[in-house]
């Protein structure tokens, strides 16, 4: 309805608004009293979210004291921190460590030469680079001779003919050709080489040669100096370095691209002389039909009685002597009939537990397996323990990574039960399968399923073998710093066959048939060039990729030709000149076995998901999940797997993915990357030619007329992935370098750098290096550590080094308690305390002066949250057994004031004295400070906590008021509306009379003018 316009009446002339204003707020007084109090209850929400908010940030304080690593802090110190400064993580274990610097991590760098005008044109020509993992005499270190199990560093002793000794220090030795080059600088009448894949001594004189330890040490003998062949006249030749043990990784086979497995279902099929056949599966899947032979890398399970125990109390003893395979194991456990059952995963069995806790006792619910009579089944098995929980995660058992384990799933596979045999042959270079049978065919046949390549990565051929007994497979570990033929030609392989070598008159016919390593074809070149003194040297060349055939005695042209087979043609040496240099051999060094992490000289690849535009123009996203995504082949099934229509494959020159476009469109296949740089990082975003994008890590440079050693610099830096370059001054007539610096540092970011521009020629500026520290006082043991860059993260466990300089004296570094850290921790939980505490008092006190009080004085909230505060930190803590049993032990009291106080040199003398009685004191699990802390304190502030509820108590008030002053409002407002229609009554009223009187006025003014 309308209002008045205006608040005074035009009749009355009273000020009608004001006067009902006045009437209403009288009425208004319960409104106002409530709306009074929403404000004082909002003020004492407020300051309870103030306390509420500083227990919470106390909370995050005591919740660090139930951690271990809080009381147990540690720093390192160096004793020469211009050489070695260390860090240290909270997993870090305290005590002194010894290291010597031996070497620093150093950067590959190439430079040219000189050139008058950094402008200057260059002609035309190939500038080939990549990564020195293409190499194929490859040093091989230390640690991987003698099957994986290495050379302990030391010190060998050297004496010649003539009785001169020198100790060859190798205890920083990376490579056995390190240690050649020690002995050959050494001085005594000693050359050192490598020959047959093993370490040879030739007296120069012809003399005797020794060799021998000192200091107790074992390293000539690992070199294949045995106490029976330390001493020789002439020429002292050392055991064979490079063969297979049953410890040999699988990763280290075939020049490290290891043995490509199926992911399940069987690898291969063996067909015995008598028809049997027998499935081989290489998988790491433990089944019920695996044999228990198997586990445990080959060396089986020694079976016998075990004791399971269930949560509820129910015991079964099972024996499990003569069980045969998994499956019998699984069943013997499973019909105990007591709730406890074998789930097999992976490689592990997983005991579960489905029954019932008994409750209403004081036995602690447990689920145990352990050996009776002395046994190790159990133990064996993997599943020996004890746990409060309903399963006992086994431990792996089946792995299948080293030749023993390949062995093992050959000699123990489902169906085999001796008549076929596998072992290491003599040698050590290759696995032998022998027929036991003795069957009508006399023969073994293999074939491949599932796809898998891991019969022929295991060196045998999907055929029958004949009569051969037993069937050899062909050699699986390379050379001592030479590469398997196998992996020669991009995985290819190269045949040997006989080849004729030519000087003049003089002609020789090498039979290369038994070849099975480059170094074999070297060696057989150089005898046959001895025998007939023909005076030809068959070497590497420089950059490591191809052969080098020279005349070494009077520059005559050397031809050689095939005879039988395309050995010459293949190795590209086919050729008549004083010096033959053969093609690059293209090393694989990349399968669907290598891991992404090794790529761009260990920079790996960031996943992600990239983009396949094939030539159809369509577009499909693939996503690659570090979680899954491990390998090339990982990454291959992705995309083969993929709705694309193109397949990736290993490229033919074994050193990066190649997609195929198979879609048949018009347009060009393209990759791209939509998250991270899986793309780049693989090289998949270059241009694709015929429908195919190659991406090899070979980056090939046409340097077309015209361009300059500026443009040369700045295409290395943008196209290539491994290498940069820029142009060194160097102050001379011809100043202008071109500077080719590996990405990466250390022996991983080594490159191979090949130039067919007659303009440019390269050399070593410096050359790759890896970081080298010796562990230990005396390093006398040898252990020698090594990194590509100069921080060796976890040296030991929680202990990380920063190298800046070489030592010449030991650096000790100390890892000791970091008392500071703790003393920080406590002393910010006091002044938390303090400061809660503090707050508490303002909000609850009263202030006589002024006369006001806090917002909660007089609240029982408050008042109980102060006590128990105050009860929570003088609290005895029983049952640990030492003498801190409260704060106060430690220099942590409450004063007259209810604030803590410390006693700053009580409390550091507890921390630093008896570190471990404090930190029992603070972490014991639910009887700890910290657990007793953090219950008082949730019982403030958790969910039901006194704090919560009465923050709902107040919510709740607030809005029954906020109801209540609702409906006062609409009260009043329907009262304003009634005294304003009844003042607007009176005015009407008021009118009509006022009308009325100026009619009577008006009729006696009439009257009085008739009676005149």
């Amino acid at each position: 309805m309308s209002r008045i316009s205006t608040g005074v009446g035009l009749v009355s002339g009273m000020n009608i608004q004001q006067i009902v204003d006045q009437l209403i707020s009288v009425d208004a007084r319960p409104r106002d009293l409530l709306q009074a109090r929403i404000g004082v209850l909002n003020t004492q929400k407020a300051a309870f979210a103030d306390i509420t908010a500083r227990i919470t940030a106390l909370l995050g304080r005591v919740n660090s004291f139930a951690q271990r690593q809080s009381f147990l802090s540690y720093r390192a110190t160096s004793s020469n921190e211009d050489a070695l400064s260390a860090t240290v993580a909270e997993n870090v274990q305290p005590g002194t460590y010894t290291f010597n610097v031996r070497g620093l991590a150093t950067t590959h760098h190439l430079i040219s030469n000189g050139f008058r005008d950094r402008d200057a044109t260059l002609g035309t020509g190939t500038i080939t680079i990549e990564s020195a993992a293409a190499r194929v005499n490859r040093a091989m270190q230390l640690s991987e001779l003698n099957g994986g199990a290495g050379v302990q560093r030391g010190v060998v002793r050297i004496t010649d003919a003539s009785g001169r000794s020198a100790e060859i220090d190798v205890r920083d030795a990376l490579t056995l050709s390190d240690v050649v080059d020690r002995i050959n600088d050494a001085d005594v009448a000693v050359r050192a080489s490598i020959r047959g894949d093993a370490l040879v001594l030739d007296e120069t004189t012809g003399g005797q040669v020794r060799i021998s330890d000192i200091e107790g040490g074992r390293t000539a003998a690992d070199l294949g100096f045995s106490e029976a062949n330390s001493v020789g006249t002439g020429r002292l030749s050392g055991a064979r370095l490079s063969a297979m043990r049953d410890t040999t990784r699988l990763e280290a086979l075939n020049d490290g691209l290891g043995v490509r497995r199926s992911t399940g279902g069987g690898d291969f099929r063996i067909t015995d002389s008598a028809g049997g056949q027998i499935d081989v599966d290489l998988s790491n899947i433990i089944t019920s039909d695996t044999r228990v032979e198997r586990l445990n890398h080959g060396a089986g399970v020694r079976l016998g009685r075990i004791r399971l125990t269930a949560r509820d109390g129910r015991t079964a003893d099972v024996d499990l002597t003569g069980l045969q395979t998994v499956g019998q194991i699984k069943a013997a456990i499973d019909t105990t009939n007591i709730g406890v059952s074998v789930v097999l995963s992976g490689g592990r069995m997983l005991v579960s537990d489905s029954s019932t806790p008994a409750t209403g006792t004081n036995r602690a619910p447990e689920l145990a397996v352990e050996d009776l009579d002395g046994g190790v089944a159990a133990r064996d098995l993997g599943i020996a323990g004890r746990t409060s929980t309903n399963r006992i995660d086994g431990r792996n058992v089946l792995a299948v990574d080293s030749v023993a384990d390949v062995l093992a799933a050959i000699n123990f596979a489902d169906g085999n039960n001796g008549q076929v045999r596998a072992s290491i042959s003599a040698d050590g270079r290759r696995i032998e399968i022998a027929d036991t049978v003795g069957g009508t065919t006399g023969r073994l046949i293999f074939e491949a399923v599932n796809g898998s390549n891991a019969l022929g990565d295991l060196g045998f051929e999907a055929r029958d073998y004949g009569a051969d007994e037993p069937a050899a497979g062909r050699r699986l570990i390379g050379g001592v710093d030479s590469a398997l033929l196998s992996t020669l030609n991009g995985g290819r392989g190269i045949a040997a066959g006989t080849i004729r070598m030519e000087i003049g008159s003089a002609t020789t016919d090498i039979d290369l048939s038994g070849a099975e390593s480059l170094s074999d074809i070297i060696n057989a070149i150089n005898d046959a060039s001895s025998s007939a003194n023909l005076g030809v040297l068959a070497e590497v060349d420089h950059t490591g990729t191809r052969l080098l055939i020279r005349n070494t005695r009077d520059g005559a042209a050397v031809t050689i030709s095939d005879v039988q087979g395309e050995t010459a043609e293949r190795l590209g040496i086919a050729e008549s000149s004083s010096q033959i240099r053969g093609a690059n051999l293209q090393r694989q060094y990349v399968n669907e076995n290598t891991r992404l992490s090794t790529l761009n000289a260990w920079r790996g690849v960031a996943l992600g998901t990239l983009r396949i535009t094939n030539s159809s123009g369509a577009a499909v996203n693939i996503s690659l999940n570090p979680e899954s995504v491990k390998t090339l082949g990982d990454v291959m099934r992705a995309i083969n797997n993929s709705a694309a229509n193109v397949r990736a494959e290993i490229n033919e020159t074994g050193d990066g993915l190649v997609l195929i476009d198979n879609s048949g469109g018009g347009g060009v296949l393209s990759v791209s990357d939509v998250s991270g740089t899986a793309a780049r990082d693989l090289n998949l975003t270059r241009s694709a030619t015929a429908g195919r994008i190659d991406g090899t890590f070979e980056f090939k440079l046409d340097i077309t007329s015209g361009q300059t050693l500026s443009d040369v610099a700045a295409r290395i830096s943008t196209e290539t992935s491994i290498a940069t370059a820029n142009i060194l001054n160097d102050g001379t007539s011809n100043p202008y370098r071109l500077n080719i610096v590996a990405r990466a540092s250390g022996s991983a970011g080594e490159l191979i750098l090949d130039s067919t521009s007659a303009a440019l020629s390269f050399g070593t500026l410096t050359r790759a290096q890896d970081a080298r520290v010796l562990v230990g006082a005396d390093g006398a043991t040898g252990l020698l550590v090594n990194s590509s860059t100069n921080t060796l993260a976890n040296v030991f466990e929680g202990l990380s080094l920063d190298l800046t300089s070489v030592t010449d004296e030991p650096v000790t570094v100390t890892v000791g308690s970091d008392s500071s850290r703790v003393l920080e921790s406590i002393n910010s939980f006091v002044r938390d305390f303090n400061g809660l505490m503090d707050r508490i008092a303002e909000l609850g006190d009263y202030n006589a002066d002024t006369e006001e009080g806090g917002p909660l004085l007089g609240d029982s909230t408050l008042q109980t949250v102060e006590s128990r505060l105050f009860r929570s930190v003088i609290q005895r803590v029983a049952g640990l057994g030492g003498q801190i049993q409260r704060l106060s032990d430690i220099g942590i009291r409450l004063n007259g004031d209810t604030r803590l106080e410390v006693d700053a040199n009580r409390l550091n003398a507890a921390v630093t004295q008896n570190s471990e009685e404090v930190a029992r004191f603070f972490t014991t699990t639910t009887t700890g400070m910290a657990a007793k802390l953090k219950a008082d304190l949730e019982s403030l502030n958790g969910g039901e906590g006194i704090l919560k509820r009465r923050d709902r108590a107040i919510s709740g008030q607030t809005e029954q008021m906020n109801q209540r002053i609702e409906q006062l409002n609409a009260l009043l407002e329907r009262k304003r509306e009634r005294l304003t229609r009844q003042f607007l009554a009176m005015e009407r009223a008021l009118s009509g009379l006022q009308s009325q009187q100026s009619a009577l006025g008006s009729l006696a003014g009439l009257v009085s003018s008739a009676s005149r």
